[in-house]
């Protein structure tokens, strides 16, 4: 799977199975779909940051919650997916 790809079909999947969007689950999903995926060949040393460039290209959105996870969500722009916001969101606060 090409990572993008990937982490689209993999959201898409948990919006419709109702799931946890939390980017430790989406990291899961991913796996299951694509054992062989790992951030690390992306030059990427955490998912988080995996997690942000994917928001970046407007695939997915996120929002840092206090205890430092990342709430995810699917991306407007890719046809919501059911629950998405109006526009991509990157909440850095």
């Amino acid at each position: 799977w090409d990572p993008w790809e990937l982490v689209v079909e993999a959201v898409g999947r948990m919006v419709r199975n109702g799931d946890v969007m939390r980017a430790d689950r989406l990291k899961q999903v991913m796996q299951d779909l694509d054992p062989s995926f790992d951030e690390k060949n992306l030059g990427m040393a955490k998912f988080s940051r995996f997690v942000t460039e994917a928001a970046e290209r407007g695939l997915l959105t996120y929002t840092r919650l206090e205890n430092g996870q990342y709430e995810i969500g699917a991306s407007a722009r890719l046809g919501g997916m059911g629950g998405a916001t109006a526009e991509p969101r990157v909440d850095r606060a």
